[in-house]
């Protein structure tokens, strides 16, 4: 009887061994893609009953569970693996807590207080920089961005050329002023509105220093009833009568007024790619501008360089502009050059010489003459301040280059003169190698394209200068270490230093 009940066993524990390996190789193929808690617990306890069987009776194992389930899943149940939702998933992709702050930075950026990258590390303000929309409004960003990757980036966006070095390497500092010149270069004026302007002022007037205004627009061009073929014929000015009330350009005022570190303002009043529309008209000043610039410079007190050039600026234009700048707190530098100056306007630039500070003033390719030259002469031998002054390309001629010359012999701070294209000779050439000998500050002077000759550099006086300066490099080039002076013939073409 006990040989029956232990066969009855002994079938009965194979049975269950048996069990167990069919049971383990169906829960791998279950539970071979997924992940819990399910598996791990269904694992255990097959390995559980398994060992209890093999530790009562060491029988061989059953066949593997590939060959019960076929070679189809040969490659799929012989490790486990995890299916993810996203195929790219991994442990390695798992965001620091770090990368989660700056991702919360960035999503609500615009509710953030301005002083969060002032407290932030360089490394942490660069990577969320970076990271920035350009979408976002600009009075949110002006205030809430330092200067760095993000001002970088809006600048890149918007212009190919982006030369940094001209700002002070400040991105933003180069965005607010470029956008500030693309509005008023696009302005319209009595059609866009000036709410426009307003309300860029308001982000740009911080990091505003310089204005470079390459054009500026006219109202819409009125049309005039004529004859019958020329119905659509737009009215022109001639230069004698008083300017059209219609025509107008942009009212600097309310800008410099607003702009409290402006430093530099440049000026063309002329239209880019006009076409077929065009008139002289497009590319002058206005007495109407004159006035209103007049009242605009007595609010920028701040501005230390004007240039207005190549807008037609004629004596009567230039007197009360240049009349409003005696009392400048600031201005050093001013450049009217490429303009239509004559007497009257070189009287205006005497009178600001002699009250001004003038340190830099360039009138080059005018209309001044013999008796604008003598004028400006006697202002220059008066003036403590001037260091560069620039005439070429006028018309003073020998009386005129004589006077400037001798001008020289009570000046003591010039250091830069460029009397290049004035139809000079050797007459103003014998005056000048008699005043080099007494002057000790000049120190380079351009007489380019001038009909001096060689009596200069044959005149006794004129060696003897050379001699003690420096050495002869050239029949018509003499260069040292303190003093330039170049002298060409008029053939050769003008430049400008």
């Amino acid at each position: 009887m006990w040989k029956i009940a232990a066969l009855g066993t002994l079938k009965k524990i194979l049975f269950l061994y048996w069990c167990s390996e069919v049971l383990y190789s169906k829960t791998l193929r279950d539970y071979s893609g997924n992940e819990g808690s399910h598996f791990s617990l269904a694992s255990q306890k097959i390995n559980a009953s398994r060992n209890s069987c093999k530790e009562i009776f060491p029988f061989p194992s059953p066949p593997p569970p590939t060959q019960c389930l076929g070679t189809s899943l040969e490659n799929k149940i012989k490790m486990r693996s995890i299916i993810a939702e996203d195929p790219n998933w991994s442990l390695d992709l798992v965001p620091s807590l770090s990368s989660l702050c700056q991702r919360c930075i960035r999503f609500t950026f615009q509710h953030n207080k301005k002083y969060l990258f002032e407290k932030l590390t360089p490394e942490l303000k660069d990577s969320i920089q970076s990271r920035l929309s350009l979408s976002l409004p600009l009075h949110v960003t002006a205030d809430l961005v330092p200067d760095g990757l993000f001002w970088k980036r809006c600048c890149q966006q918007r212009w190919k050329i982006c030369d940094i070095s001209q700002y002070d390497y400040s991105w933003k500092r180069m965005f607010f002023e470029r956008h500030l010149e693309n509005l008023i270069e696009l302005f319209i004026p009595e059609e866009t509105e000036f709410k426009v302007i307003l309300d860029a002022l308001a982000l740009c007037k911080n990091y505003v220093k310089r204005l470079n205004i390459t054009q500026l627009l006219l109202t819409s061009r009125k049309f005039v009833k004529g004859r019958e073929d020329d119905q659509n014929e737009i009215a022109t000015l001639s230069n004698e009568e008083e300017d059209d009330p219609s025509i107008c350009h942009f009212d600097f005022g309310p800008v410099l007024a607003e702009l409290i570190h402006l430093e530099e303002l440049h000026l063309v009043y002329t239209i880019k790619q006009c076409g077929m529309n065009f008139e002289w008209t497009m590319f002058q000043i206005t007495d109407r501008d004159c006035r209103a610039l007049t009242l605009a410079f007595k609010g920028c007190k701040t501005l230390k360089v004007l240039r207005i050039r190549q807008s037609q600026v004629d004596d009567k234009k230039c007197r009360p502009l240049l009349r409003c700048l005696m009392d400048h707190p600031s201005l050093i530098e001013l450049d009217l050059a490429h303009n239509i100056l004559r007497d009257g306007g070189a009287r205006s630039v005497a009178e600001l010489l002699s009250k001004g500070r003038l340190e830099k003033l360039n009138i080059c390719n005018n209309e001044i003459d013999v008796h604008g030259a003598k004028i400006l002469a006697q202002a220059l031998s008066n003036n403590s301040t001037l260091r560069y002054l620039n005439m070429r390309l006028n018309q003073v001629r020998d009386e005129g280059g004589q006077a400037i010359v001798e001008a020289l012999q009570n000046n003591t701070t010039l250091t830069y003169l460029h009397l290049g294209g004035n139809d000079l000779t050797s007459i103003t050439a014998v005056v000048l190698s008699k005043v080099l000998l007494k002057n000790e500050t000049l120190k380079t002077l351009n007489l380019s394209c001038n009909s001096l000759g060689e009596l200069l550099y044959f005149a006794p006086l004129g060696i003897e200068y050379f001699r003690k300066k420096g050495p002869i490099n050239s029949p018509l080039h003499f260069v040292s270490h303190k003093f330039q002076c170049i002298a060409t013939g008029t053939k050769q073409k003008a430049h400008d230093f």
